[in-house]
């Protein structure tokens, strides 16, 4: 089963090959959108037998479609609107030019199952220092876990969590994942579902934003006699250090913000240490 998620669709996608007289007939099958899949019939062999193939979804709309003489892959490629449930394709190869035993006279593919699974929602979103993931699945084949994968910067990714599937299942189920460590700023996500064979395919990404670490505004920096805190923090402390590292002035355990008077420092340059349990900021501020 390959997850992948095409706006709110998913594709489970299983391929199988027959082989016969040193030919090989394959068929496979490209997810468009949710509901419409390119099948694609693949040659291994003599490229101087020429096939007319027919395939054949008895679940599908259209039925049946034909492309003629074709010696490669590319050359039949032909689209199906995908209906509810498992769809079946077979393709039939007929023989129309070349002769001898690596040509047969007819190529016949095993069953191509594609199975269109509806993901009723794949959300994330900020619950503030945290992310929650929440995804439902309407149905399962073959699922063995979900690994949920984190990068900061949409191209690397690493696994921070597995979720147990529920193998085969025609049931809608949901399924979350909440990220307690997930870090400041903008954090990307990506669901790899891995079968029970150990085959594996990824879903599109998805990003949430985490608000940066709450920070100080320390204005004006050229000051007569005042200088302001601006903040939302809690419990803060704020020390005035001169040049030479010598404490001036200290305020202790400040929430919000705060006019603070400098006016008996002599003027100078003078280094405002703000502090608190998440924070710590230095600015520079001259005393005229």
């Amino acid at each position: 089963m390959k997850f992948q998620v095409f706006f709110n669709s998913i594709l489970f996608i299983l391929c199988l090959t027959y082989v016969s007289n040193a030919q090989t007939l394959s068929i496979t099958a490209t997810p468009v959108t949710s509901t419409v899949c390119n099948v694609q019939a693949n040659f291994v062999g003599n490229s101087s037998c020429d096939y007319n193939v027919t395939f054949s979804c008895p679940t599908c709309t259209p039925t049946t479609m034909t492309c003629s003489g074709v010696t490669n892959a590319s050359s039949c490629v032909v689209s199906f609107t995908m209906g509810p449930g498992t769809n079946t394709f077979t393709a039939t190869a007929t023989l129309v030019s070349g002769s001898g035993p690596q040509c047969p006279s007819t190529l016949i593919s095993n069953t191509l199952s594609v199975l269109p699974i509806e993901m009723k929602s794949f959300d994330i979103s900020n619950t503030g220092d945290a992310v929650m993931l929440h995804w439902v699945t309407a149905s399962e084949e073959n699922n063995d876990y979900f690994e949920i994968e984190r990068s900061g910067d949409g191209l690397d990714y690493f696994p921070i969590a597995r979720i147990s599937g529920a193998g085969n299942s025609r049931d809608e189920i949901e399924y979350s994942y909440h990220d307690d460590h997930a870090t400041k700023g903008i954090n990307y996500y990506r669901i790899k579902q891995v079968d029970f064979d150990g085959k594996f395919s990824y879903s599109e990404s998805r990003s949430a934003s985490l608000k940066q670490g709450k920070s100080f505004d320390i204005l004006p920096t050229v000051a007569h006699d005042i200088i302001g805190i601006y903040t939302d923090l809690d419990n803060y402390d704020v020390h005035i250090y001169n040049q030479s590292g010598q404490l001036m002035h200290q305020w202790n355990s400040l929430s919000g913000h705060h006019n603070l008077n400098i006016d008996n420092l002599f003027s100078g340059i003078y280094f405002v240490e703000v502090s608190s349990e998440q924070n710590k900021e230095i600015t520079k501020v001259v005393k005229l």
